[in-house]
């Protein structure tokens, strides 16, 4: 995926939001997510950036969530992760936040036995019946910084 298809992307769903209605979005919400695509900002390094998984999300209210699920990672491995969303600014239908969690599939440490930590920003559009977010994450010594979107359904 190439910056300007994230960058597409993440400004449709956010024109898309502004006509989104004004659904209870402070209610619990359990819905499914799609990964999908990624993007390295390293790009000498031959990442793969087609990510096929699914995950589960649980939302309590705007600003607290958690999700598990799995993928194909970066590294072309399964990673199975859990993680928890803090996403305490709101502008419409878009909220930012961080989120935290762990994975595995990953050979760089540090590692906590197979469990890599994973931490950074996140991004999402909530509507009606589905969600759209992306999730940023730092580079390190081993790793690029990364951008990657999701798709939900919602129950």
């Amino acid at each position: 995926m190439t910056a300007r298809t994230l960058i597409f992307t993440i400004g449709a769903a956010l024109a898309a939001s502004a006509g989104a209605t004004d659904a209870p979005r402070d209610a619990p919400a359990l819905s499914v997510q799609a990964h999908g695509v990624s993007y390295h900002f390293t790009r000498d390094i031959d990442y793969n950036e087609r990510n096929p998984g699914l995950g589960i999300r649980y939302a309590f209210n705007r600003d607290w969530a958690i999700q598990a699920g799995a993928f194909n990672n970066s590294q072309s491995r399964l990673s199975v992760y859990g993680i928890a969303d803090w996403t305490p600014v709101h502008v419409g239908a878009v909220s930012a936040g961080a989120f935290l969690g762990a994975a595995t599939g990953y050979d760089w440490r540090p590692m906590v036995g197979k469990l890599t930590p994973v931490t950074g920003a996140v991004v999402r559009a909530e509507f009606d019946r589905f969600n759209i977010a992306v999730r940023i994450t730092p580079p390190h010594p081993k790793a690029s910084a990364v951008a990657a979107l999701e798709f939900g359904i919602k129950f």
